[in-house]
């Protein structure tokens, strides 16, 4: 799971403008999430407020820690062996009841931990901020 929340100009984004997220694990592109809700007309703006995401993993499998590349290309089917881990948020997307669309990225890797049987890991909370909306 995964806190998101966007910041402008110092105020927290109402986190129901938060439409969808792409994640990257271990490199590899992990899938695009579309989160549930309307988002409010214009943009609006709240008090603390953060989106969570669950991203399903997959049973994390006893498998040996790939070496390769064609290794990591096979181990990827949103199964992650029990072990350490790396997640990227390669794309965050924004959206206000009018249609107006923004996209995100962060270059930021998060490390996380699987255990045999998980089927999510606790990414932490990823803050965007940006200087001002369109």
């Amino acid at each position: 799971m995964l806190s998101l929340a966007v910041d402008v100009d110092g105020q927290r984004l109402d986190s129901a403008h938060i439409v969808a997220v792409e994640l990257s694990v271990d490199g590899l592109p992990w899938g695009r999430f579309d989160l549930d809700g309307a988002p409010p007309e214009g943009w609006t703006f709240t008090a603390e407020d953060s989106r969570f995401v669950r991203a399903v993993v997959g049973d994390a499998t006893d498998l040996p820690v790939p070496e390769t590349l064609g290794d990591w290309g096979d181990l990827h089917t949103l199964t992650l062996a029990a072990g350490a881990h790396v997640a990227q948020v390669t794309g965050l997307y924004l959206r206000n009841g009018a249609g107006d669309e923004i996209s995100l990225s962060s270059s930021q890797w998060t490390p996380f931990r699987t255990a045999l049987g998980d089927d999510t890991a606790w990414l932490g909370e990823q803050i965007f901020t940006l200087e001002s909306l369109p």
